[in-house]
């Protein structure tokens, strides 16, 4: 029971970290920011518009719509 416990914690914390309007969902605007962000500080890596469209895309094609 413990191990479930700590899963769900991390996966609440997790979401929070990602939910950055606070709306208890992720919109794709928000996980476009953390990715933009995440790739700004490697200088040897870059992404295309198109190539963040893709990404962005294919991450929420396998997430359920929102209620």
């Amino acid at each position: 029971m413990a191990l479930q416990a700590a899963v769900a914690e991390k996966t609440r914390v997790a979401f929070q970290i990602y939910d950055l309007g606070g709306t208890n969902s992720i919109r794709r605007e928000e996980v476009q920011e953390m990715l933009l962000s995440m790739v700004a500080g490697y200088s040897e890596l870059t992404l295309s518009p198109e190539a963040v469209e893709a990404i962005l895309d294919n991450t929420f094609k396998k997430v359920p719509p929102a209620v």
